[in-house]
């Protein structure tokens, strides 16, 4: 017998970050960086992010934690005139929040949900087996005037996130 966490249920057709929704929930959201770079931006991203072929855009990755706890493996893409972000706090701040302090607040995303075999970091991160099946969401975030500002895609285990679909 053992006593499960309640899973944390995320309304999949509204963009909020997830800082905010942890915050909604009653939850303390925090993040581990563990990666920030420059990275040459691959075709297809180039032209989802409006980027020349070629350019360098900026990686941010990150474990995102509510209460400490593992909910998200997250690989996000800015567009380089973004890369002043990385001066804000985003291990207890909100990405979302500093694209705003930018000039870029986040209206509009589009995206995709698959499902998709745990990795080796996925399993140790979410302590699951190797190759049990995650939600996988990926995303184009546009700010309010259409400018695509942010390419995201968000791992997650469905024993602690269940995307909600209306």
């Amino acid at each position: 017998t053992f006593v499960a966490q309640p899973r944390v249920h995320r309304q999949a057709w509204r963009l909020r970050s997830f800082s905010q929704d942890m915050h909604d929930r009653g939850l303390r959201p925090s993040s581990r960086i563990l990666e920030i770079a420059q990275e040459v931006a691959s075709p297809d991203i180039a032209r989802a992010l409006g980027v020349s072929p070629g350019a360098r855009v900026i990686l941010v990755r990150r474990e995102r934690l509510a209460d400490d706890r593992p909910m998200a493996l997250e690989r996000t893409l800015l567009i380089p005139a973004c890369a002043a972000v990385l001066g804000a706090d985003l291990e207890r701040g909100s990405l979302h929040e500093a694209l705003a302090d930018l000039g870029y607040r986040p209206a509009v995303a589009r995206g995709t949900i698959r499902p998709e075999p745990a990795g080796a970091e996925d399993a140790e991160t979410f302590e699951v087996p190797l190759g049990e099946p995650l939600l996988v969401e990926t995303r184009l975030v546009y700010d309010a005037g259409g400018t695509p500002v942010e390419h995201t895609e968000s791992r997650y285990s469905p024993r602690r996130y269940v995307l909600d679909i209306e």
